[in-house]
């Protein structure tokens, strides 16, 4: 009986470490924050042959073509945070930060959300 319970105990001490080892979690930002001026002038933010070609197709520039804001990376960088990567039409930032909790408390932050971990067989 004894041995079961020692198995149990060691597979959710093993289950909570791994919850508290995530460190790597998407950051989904509310807004664009003061890239939203640049709607104005694409071409501070697109090259000339991007605009060429939404010229051609009639493809109007609209608010996930713009970047990250940069107030909101320098922010996260300020804490501690590491960008790994970042999608400006999803509006995410994905880091690498030991406290997903102080990240989650930033004013411009919707919300985190951890990746799934897979297994291949």
């Amino acid at each position: 009986m004894f041995k079961y319970s020692y198995v149990l105990t060691g597979l959710l001490f093993c289950l909570s470490l791994k919850v508290q080892g995530q460190t790597e979690f998407r950051v989904y930002l509310k807004d664009k924050g003061s890239s939203l001026g640049l709607l104005d002038s694409p071409e501070g933010f697109l090259s000339s042959a991007a605009l060429n070609r939404r010229a051609l197709q009639n493809i109007p520039i609209k608010r996930s073509h713009l970047p990250i804001a940069k107030e909101y990376l320098q922010a996260l960088k300020d804490l501690g945070a590491s960008p790994l990567a970042q999608s400006k039409w999803l509006n995410y930032v994905y880091v690498r930060h030991p406290q997903a909790q102080l990240i989650a408390s930033l004013p411009f932050v919707e919300r985190i959300e951890f990746p799934k971990r897979h297994q291949s067989f």
